[in-house]
C-alpha cells in the first residue's frame, strides 16, 4: 500500500490527504444512492401493495428491482404495513447478498408464521432467517437464486392465506 511505497514524504502526505478527501466523496455518494434506492424501494412496495389490494389478496409479496440491501427492504416493507395494516408482507433484496423481510398482521398469524415465511423463501439462496410469528427477516450470500426464492414466497403464502 500507500504507506509502504517509497515516496519524498511532502509528497506522501498530499497524496494521503486525496485519498482521504476521495474516500469522502464515495461515501456522500453512496448515502445519496442509498436514500434514493429507498425512496424507490418505498413507491415500488406501494405500487405491490396496490396491486395486492386490488386482486383482493391478504398478502403481498414482491422483489424490489432497486439494489436493496436489509435497511431498504426495511424501509419499503414498513411503508406497505403502513398502507395495508391487515395484510401478510414479505418483500425480498437483492444486492451483494440476498435479503428478506416479513411481517404478518396477528389476524393473520394463525395461518402463516413470519419466521417458516422466511425460511421457505431464502433457503432456496442458501440463506435463513430468525424472527418471531410476527415479524422476521433472514439473509443469504448469494443472490442468483433471489427469482426462486420469491417464488417460493409467494407459493407459501398462497397456501397459508388461500
Amino acid at each position: 500500500g500507500l504507506e509502504l511505497a517509497v515516496i519524498p514524504a511532502y509528497e506522501r502526505k498530499e497524496l494521503v490527504a486525496m485519498l482521504g478527501s476521495l474516500k469522502k466523496k464515495i461515501a456522500e455518494a453512496n448515502k445519496g444512492s442509498a436514500k434514493e434506492n429507498a425512496e424507490k424501494a418505498k413507491a415500488e412496495g406501494l405500487a405491490l401493495a396496490a396491486a395486492a389490494k386490488a386482486a383482493g389478496l391478504s398478502y403481498v409479496v414482491g422483489l424490489l428491482s432497486v439494489e436493496a440491501d436489509a435497511k431498504i427492504v426495511e424501509a419499503a416493507v414498513t411503508a406497505v404495513a403502513a398502507d395495508a395494516p391487515t395484510s401478510a408482507v414479505m418483500l425480498l433484496g437483492a444486492g451483494k447478498t440476498a435479503c428478506a423481510l416479513a411481517l404478518v398482521p396477528s389476524g393473520l398469524q394463525a395461518s402463516l408464521d413470519a419466521k417458516e415465511w422466511v425460511n421457505e423463501a431464502l433457503t432456496l439462496c442458501g440463506g435463513k432467517g430468525g424472527g418471531k410469528p410476527n415479524r422476521a427477516q433472514g439473509a443469504a450470500r448469494d443472490p442468483s437464486n433471489i427469482d426462486a426464492a420469491l417464488a417460493a414466497a409467494l407459493a407459501h403464502a398462497k397456501a397459508k392465506l388461500s
